[in-house]
């Protein structure tokens, strides 16, 4: 019923028959097969050799790379065999044997039947045999499991299989191992056949065991991993994904309305499995059937699938388990399988019941609930009910309702303590008293008084009764937000009244005159024990002293301010370091009340900035007031932590009397934590800070880290820059100071890292760090931007430590390699976004990337050697109306993926040792012409001018000296009929045109809108380059620009008056380039050719389109050539 407790059988049947399991573990898979996976215990690199941990105890397991693929179908098997004979001695080979496939010459004569497909194990005098056919989706696959050798009388038996999506290799069991069907062996026997229904598509992991006691064998396996596909049985990971983009859509996308909506969804899939047998994700998504265990699985995968934090909460005294969720930063319990019922016997909606409980509401129907979350350690603690269904659909409130009248004659009577006894006491007790302990939550939400008097009411809803503990209060005042009955002016004061909201007392407050001149700031702080207090301005403490209470947070805004500008300021908190900006009123600082402010920074914007200074100090413990600090500077301390207990702030006119400095403003401890970081966690989130050679994240839990951010002591002069390496994407881009590099979003791991310093910082000290990788433990040290960790073996980064060490000094050393690159990894990763599709996952070396026969075009590319190589790979693509894109290289976007334009030719190169060391080859798939020939080293690879486009690439590097096989296919095609000028201006508040050629008008005419830029190209079938440049508003004639190249300034502040083009090499012998401009006040001029000028200059005068013409040598003119410019 329950897979840990059903892992934990297992390994105690293994311990007691003195077997070692071999977990599965697998790297990859291509389209054709399970590729293996290299061993990289003892592989040589240029980085030196990667070691496993020493307390790593695990082998890998192999899954065999020469499985054959039968027509028609995507059925991948590898089989893997272990044995234990009379001594307990492994004696078969500890890897993955090839599956065998039979041909028709393998085929018997004798009248039995015969399987496609075989793998089998051999232990001393014994071979277990398990033979099969092509499994279908949805019906039986029968396993003819049999022995020879021995004694012959062998005993049989089946493990329960396991299944996994394909790529994932995360293998979760079907059904129950723990129950008695897989645990027994047959009786004496030849042979078993054994049938299993595969009903998702995916890997299997199948097990077989035969025991023959007589003839020393007591532990005989043969394991095998078939992949199945059928698009009428989709995978787990799809219906789940499927699962949650439908609730997505279907609901306003908060997690609550997700995690309902997939609730609801779940319970309408499956029904309970009362044989017990079932007990996966994958038996409740298509079998329809399961346990407990296939509630809680299923639902756990279609909330991390809709980005929904969420854990396990496993009850072994009751031999249940459910789910716990967390919402808007609260976790709650939901216990899917209990809600799934046909129950209507109560007052409200059984079905939901249990989503959204506390602990101690869940533990009144799972009593050994109480013994989990009250033990040390529990990490999902759930005491709010704000998140609960009857709560958020209102429900809690009408029951409450039903109550209203007996508490207030109670509360109106002055009692202190009471009951009252619940309505439903006839229900189970585990039901009233879930539904009674949500009614008085809400009973405790409203607002309660008696005789003028606040009253704070404190509630407990038990099984039959209700009980109440008032305190009853002087009226502690509730103001409604007040009304203004006198509004302010230059010379009076205005009034504002505000009305209690329990006994309709009134107060009064003047509102300041209205002031011309003097700008004003106004502060709050939010103060410990207290919450937040008034308002302050102008100096004014706000906060305490010499109370020892921390501020947590802190607003500051501008008041009577007439001069543009804002007031910006950040905070540094308690573990959490500094915060970003805030400004204009908005709350700087924790959003907890646990957590202090122990520094803070001010600045103005803008040209309040250059009118006013701000001037503000803090009270700083043990320190009392320390000295002002002024437009940005930092004020408070950071590495003491000290918390900050008051503040003021000032105003100062610019050349006016500031301040008294009192000394310093900000200290700053630079003997600790000279560098901080954190780490996102998978299943976890974000850890705190840690410090100066702290481990952040996790050992011995197999955990990846998504995410980093690091910073420097204040103390310290210059920044810190990380980047690192990720799963699928490769290097990331450098971040700095605090910046999060990473995806701390579930899909990626982080494999590798590189850390440098930089400024005063690189000069006083070098920065070590270090990497726990999967498999291998800790790795050596590395510093000053090495790579740390590894790169070519899917291991992912589990932990890391990160020190500052003053220069001349150094870390203790162990030998240890910091960073392994594997050689026998991929050479070149691309990724392309497809229409409709979007990006597409990487591939490799020659991997097709796009689609072929769908007729989708390809947008974008991106491309990047492994790091191995030393070199990079620079490439631009041809696309629909713009031409040649710029160059970009390793990893950066080329192309436009937004489905605006479609990519129609490439051109890829190498550069540095890369480019000496290879060649790089490849080809696209073009529309209507399907796979065009291989091309290299830069050259054109595509179509130019015949609007076809790309559909598909492939990409491999080559040594030198060997070349790819050509089949004499063209690799480019230009058509020689296409445009020959091709170009595009920016029109005053519409943007960029598209493209216009040969003669077309870009920009417009009569809406009297200015050009402000301009980009010419020729075509690729003219030798040559087309050279414009523009005369510009107050700025005159720009430098000369080229193919493609902006001229002018898109920018709103200059028009364009005139312009010059001409044409260079082969391009001007056998061509003029004619041109004209649309004038302000002027219309249409003549046509200016070869490099003339065009339209006007001193006369202030746009330019609001233009024609551009390519025409044969001695052929005329395209129109009229008088007056094609003015000038003074």
């Amino acid at each position: 019923m329950r897979k840990k407790i059903a892992s934990y059988f297992m390994i105690i049947v293994m311990i007691l028959s003195s077997v070692w399991v071999t977990p599965i573990k697998s790297y990859g898979q291509t389209e054709a097969e399970i590729s293996s996976a290299e061993d990289v215990r003892n592989t040589e690199t240029d980085h030196g050799t990667l070691k496993k941990s020493e307390t790593d105890s695990v082998d890998d397991e192999e899954l065999s790379n020469n499985v054959e693929r039968n027509a028609g179908t995507s059925l991948n098997n590898a089989s893997s065999e272990e044995s234990l004979t009379e001594g307990n001695s492994l004696e078969a080979e500890d890897s993955e044997k090839v599956l065998e496939q039979k041909t028709d010459s393998d085929v018997s004569t004798q009248e039995e039947t015969t399987y496609s497909y075989n793998s089998t194990s051999t232990s001393g005098a014994v071979t277990l045999k398990v033979e099969w056919n092509e499994p279908v989706l949805g019906q039986d696959t029968t396993f003819h499991v049999s022995a020879t050798g021995g004694s012959g009388a062998y005993k049989f038996r089946m493990d329960a299989p396991s299944y996994s999506d394909s790529n994932e290799y995360a293998y979760e069991s079907v059904a129950d191992p723990s129950r008695g069907e897989w645990l027994k062996y047959t009786d004496a026997c030849s042979s078993q056949d054994y049938t299993f229904m595969m009903t998702a598509s995916g890997t299997y992991n199948f097990r077989f065991y035969v025991m023959d006691t007589t003839a020393g064998v007591y532990y005989l396996r043969v394991s095998t991993y078939i992949q199945v596909s059928d698009e009428n049985y989709p995978s787990i990971k799809t219906i789940v994904s499927s699962a949650a983009d439908q609730a997505k859509k279907e609901t306003d996308g908060s997690d609550y309305e997700k995690a309902l909506w997939l609730h609801d969804w779940l319970i309408q899939q499956l029904d309970y499995d009362n044989s017990l047998k079932w007990s996966s994700a994958e038996s409740a998504l298509t079998r329809k059937l399961g346990t407990c265990q296939a509630y809680e699985s299923a639902y756990s995968q279609l909330l991390t699938a809709a980005g929904i934090e969420n854990a396990e909460t496993r009850d072994t005294y009751d031999g249940h388990t459910w789910n716990a969720m967390k919402l808007d930063g609260e976790w709650y319990q939901v216990d899917c399988t209990w809600d799934d019922t046909k129950d209507n016997f109560y007052n409200f909606d059984a079905t939901h019941l249990y989503f959204g409980l506390t602990d101690e509401l869940m533990a009144l129907a799972h009593k050994g609930h109480n013994n989990i979350y009250t033990t040390a350690g529990y990490s999902t603690r759930s005491t709010s009910l704000a998140d609960n269904y009857f709560v958020k659909n209102g429900a809690a409130k009408e029951w409450a309702q039903n109550y209203v009248d007996r508490i207030q004659k109670n509360l109106n009577a002055g009692k202190t303590e009471f009951t009252i006894s619940a309505d439903n006491a006839s229900y189970p007790p585990s039901i009233s008293g879930i539904q009674n302990g949500i009614t008085a939550y809400a009973i405790q939400q409203m607002e309660w008084t008696a005789g003028g008097k606040k009253i704070t009411l404190e509630v407990s809803g038990g099984a039959t009764e209700f009980v109440f503990h008032a305190v009853y209060s002087a009226c502690e005042h509730k103001w409604d937000e007040g009304k203004i009955i006198k509004e302010p002016t230059y010379d009076q004061e205005g009034i504002k009244r505000y009305t209690c909201l329990y006994c309709s007392e009134t107060k009064d407050e003047n509102i300041e005159k209205l002031n011309k001149y003097i700008e004003s700031v106004s502060y709050k702080t939010r103060v410990q024990d207290e919450g937040w207090q008034d308002w302050k301005k102008d100096g004014e403490l706000s906060g305490t002293a010499g109370q020892s209470k921390q501020v947590e947070a802190i607003a500051i805004e501008l008041r009577n301010s007439l001069i543009h500008g804002d007031i910006k300021y950040r905070t540094y908190t308690q573990n959490g370091g500094w915060q970003d900006w805030k400004s204009n009123g908005e709350i700087s600082g924790s959003d907890d009340e646990t957590t202090k402010i122990e520094a803070i920074a001010i600045e103005l914007t803008d040209e309040l900035s250059k009118s006013y200074d701000v001037y503000y100090r803090t009270h700083c413990q043990d320190y009392g007031w320390l000295g002002w600090a002024k437009n940005g500077e930092k004020a408070g301390s950071e590495g003491y932590s000290k918390r900050m207990e008051a503040i003021e702030i000032r105003l100062v006119k610019k050349g006016e009397k500031t301040p008294e400095t009192g000394g310093e403003s900000f200290v700053v401890n630079t003997s600790t934590n000279l560098v901080s970081y954190k780490t996102y966690v998978e299943g976890q989130g974000w850890t705190n800070d840690v410090t100066d050679g702290g481990q952040s994240g996790t050992v011995g839990e197999s955990k990846k880290l998504e995410g980093i951010s690091l910073r420097l002591s204040s103390g310290i002069d210059g920044i810190v820059q990380y980047r690192t390496y990720t799963e699928n994407d490769g290097w990331e881009d450098w971040s700095e100071n605090g910046e999060i590099n990473g995806k701390p979003d579930g899909t990626r791991r982080l494999e590798a890292i590189q850390i440098r310093l930089t400024g005063k910082a690189a000069e006083k000290y070098d920065i070590y760090y270090r990497v726990h990788c999967q498999d291998y433990g800790w790795l050596g040290w590395a510093k000053n931007g090495e790579k740390a960790g590894s790169e070519g073996y899917s291991r992912r980064m589990e932990a890391i430590e990160i020190q500052l060490v003053t220069k001349g000094q150094s870390m203790s050393e162990d030998g240890t390699v910091s960073f392994a690159v594997n050689p026998n990894s991929n050479f070149i990763h691309y990724r392309t976004y497809v229409e409709k599709q979007g990006w597409t996952n990487y591939v490799t070396d020659g991997g097709q990337s796009g689609t072929v026969g769908e007729s989708k075009k390809l947008e974008s590319i991106s491309l990047r050697l492994s790091s191995g190589i030393d070199g990079s790979v620079q490439y631009r693509t041809y696309t629909e109306n713009e031409g040649w894109e710029d160059w970009s290289e390793n990893g950066e976007i080329n192309g436009k993926p937004d489905g605006t334009r479609r990519l129609e030719a490439i051109q890829i190169r190498l550069t540095g040792k890369a480019a000496e060391k290879y060649d790089i080859y490849y080809r696209v798939h073009c529309q209507d012409y399907g796979w065009l020939g291989w091309a290299k080293n830069g050259e054109k690879a595509g179509s130019e001018g015949y609007s076809r486009r790309m559909e598909a690439i492939e990409i491999q590097l080559v040594t030198k000296g060997q070349s790819m096989s050509e089949d004499g296919t063209v690799s480019f095609a230009v058509n020689p009929n296409s445009n020959f000028i091709h170009y595009r201006t920016y029109v005053e508040k519409q943007g960029w045109t598209n493209y216009v050629t040969d003669g077309g008008q870009s920009g417009t005419v009569g809406e009297s809108k200015k050009l402000e830029s301009i980009s010419l190209r020729l075509s690729s079938g003219i030798d040559g380059s087309v050279q414009y440049r523009t005369y510009t508003e107050n700025e005159g004639w720009e430098d000369w620009s080229e193919n493609g190249e902006i001229n002018g300034k898109p920018d709103g502040t200059r028009r364009l008056e005139a312009i010059q083009i001409r044409l260079t090499r082969k391009a001007a012998e056998k061509y003029d380039i004619y041109y004209r401009v649309h004038c302000q006040d002027y219309g249409w001029l003549g046509w200016a050719k070869n490099g003339e000028k065009a339209g006007s200059e001193g006369y202030s005068r746009r330019m609001e389109a233009i024609e551009v013409r390519l025409v044969a040598k001695g052929n005329v003119a395209p129109g009229n050539m008088n007056n094609c410019f003015y000038g003074k």
